[in-house]
């Protein structure tokens, strides 16, 4: 019985400094929260990750029913002023839609390309200060891929055809754009 009680005493005493640094662990460094939806009610707190340019890129939600519009939000912060995430919406719309967000994004992005992605894309940022935002079109299906990135951390998501090509992995586009109060003021 003493012998019992003597180990019974020395795995508590192990068990106890265990789960306080499991627990340390867990508060301190807790896992990114992964969110994939077609709520259209999540679909405004992904747009609030994209702090930088507060969602801008992405259609507005009146265009929206969860039957045309996927979305996939990707969050860490770990208190500090920049958080990391990633954003992605994938919406298919009418022709009639399609081409007014396509408009919509030609005048908002700073750059187009049909040289850096598989796809066309309307580029607002790439790769500034850890911030990446782009659109790619796609005019056969009238589908369109949004994506807001925060931080490098979760770019293996992306699948690989939506991705910038190798050989232009290390290109920087400066946005047009900077923060003002609430909303994007044009530099």
């Amino acid at each position: 019985m003493k012998k019992a009680v003597k180990w019974l005493m020395i795995s508590v005493l192990i068990a106890i400094p265990i789960l306080l640094i499991v627990g340390c662990v867990l508060f301190f460094f807790p896992n990114p929260r992964f969110h994939f939806s077609r709520s259209l009610e999540d679909y405004e707190a992904c747009l609030q990750r994209s702090y930088w340019s507060e969602g801008v890129l992405f259609p507005e939600r009146s265009l929206l029913t969860e039957e045309n519009c996927v979305f996939y939000d990707r969050f860490f912060s770990d208190g500090a002023n920049s958080p990391e995430y990633l954003s992605y919406a994938l919406c298919t719309f009418s022709e009639e839609d399609y081409e007014r967000q396509v408009a919509r994004l030609a005048e908002l992005s700073n750059e187009y390309s049909e040289e850096y992605f598989s796809k066309p894309a309307y580029i607002l940022c790439l790769n500034a200060v850890g911030l990446t935002e782009y659109a790619l079109v796609d005019e056969g299906r009238h589908s369109i891929h949004y994506y807001s990135m925060g931080t490098k951390r979760y770019y293996d998501q992306i699948s690989a055809e939506d991705r910038i090509k190798p050989e232009y992995a290390d290109l920087v586009v400066y946005s047009g754009y900077e923060i003002g109060g609430s909303a994007l003021t044009e530099n």
